[in-house]
């Protein structure tokens, strides 16, 4: 998770799952169609059409075959098998950003699942038998509840292993979801006030707007800041929207998208002195908040903190 208040370290975590079985290749020219054009491609299609057919087993929105994670899972494929045969399983890039760096493809979460073989009679069955169950990536595929894609990729290294790649990504976040995150994340600062004797924040649409543009800005940046480059500042961006304040704050976060992210966005605001200090004044009454979705499917997150300025009473 990422944290800012008025600074912040960088980090995501992405689950990708490793397998290694001392298995090989002999056998492959006679596990595929003889009409077969490509033999690594035809062992990679039925990986991907098994995929699909274990999340239909289980009764789960539909895994689509996509023919854009083939290529990608082939491309990742390859750079494995071109590494060092001590480092092909390890130090990788962590799935997610390398989806976004690699490819136009759009996702709320991404999982991967490596495996490397030889000397198998049956490739595709080897994968299957060999899995970890427990994983996040064969969890998603038996058990996911939202629809997503998949995809296969096979290399050979020149030492004669396979390396299989299948990457999974779910549907982005769609408008609807991230405004029902938002007053999540609201709930849950709500909850976390009241449990310490304060008033609950009041949402304010206006100051909502104000996070949400702010979240967004991140997003489409890929960073956690108060001020991007040649953006406005927080008060700037609090008085387009038309609030009058005496006093302005605002926490930030990035964090992997779950279905527990808000509670991981309060959690470790809480650990923070800065942050937690923003949540706990008890001057501040209104709130809005702002949540946007990243290229690599992380979530942006905004909360403001306002106690308005008091009425003329002039007027």
């Amino acid at each position: 998770m990422i944290l800012r208040r008025r600074a912040a370290a960088r980090g995501r975590t992405v689950a990708s799952v490793r397998c290694i079985a001392a298995v090989g290749i002999g056998w492959l020219a006679l596990l595929v169609p003889s009409g077969a054009a490509n033999p690594l491609e035809a062992l990679a299609g039925r990986l991907a059409q098994r995929l699909a057919a274990e999340r239909a087993a289980g009764g789960g929105p539909p895994l689509i075959r996509s023919a854009e994670l083939d290529r990608l899972a082939a491309r990742r494929a390859g750079e494995i098998a071109a590494r060092a045969p001590g480092r092909r399983l390890g130090g990788r890039e962590p799935v997610s950003s390398w989806l976004a760096r690699a490819g136009p493809v759009r996702f709320r979460r991404a999982l991967e699942f490596v495996h490397l073989q030889r000397h198998e009679r049956d490739p595709v069955g080897a994968v299957l038998a060999r899995r970890p169950d427990t994983s996040p990536f064969w969890q998603t595929v038996r058990s996911g509840r939202r629809p997503g894609r998949v995809g296969a990729g096979v290399a050979r290294t020149a030492d004669g292993w396979l390396v299989f790649v299948a990457l999974l990504t779910e549907a982005p976040r769609s408008a609807g979801e991230l405004r029902a995150l938002e007053r999540a994340v609201a709930r849950e600062a709500n909850t976390v006030r009241s449990a310490r004797g304060l008033e609950p924040l009041q949402p304010d649409a206006a100051l909502g707007e104000a996070a949400r543009r702010h979240a967004e800005a991140m997003a489409a940046a890929g960073r956690v800041t108060h001020r991007l480059p040649g953006g406005p500042a927080l008060a700037e961006r609090v008085r387009r929207v038309g609030v009058r304040f005496r006093r302005l704050a605002e926490n930030l976060a990035a964090v992997g998208d779950s279905d527990d992210a808000p509670a991981r966005v309060l959690a470790g605001w809480l650990r923070s002195p800065g942050h937690r200090r923003n949540l706990l004044d008890r001057r501040f009454t209104r709130t809005g908040v702002g949540v946007a979705a990243g290229e690599d499917g992380s979530l942006y997150v905004t909360q403001l903190f306002v106690q308005p300025e008091p009425a003329d009473p002039s007027r």
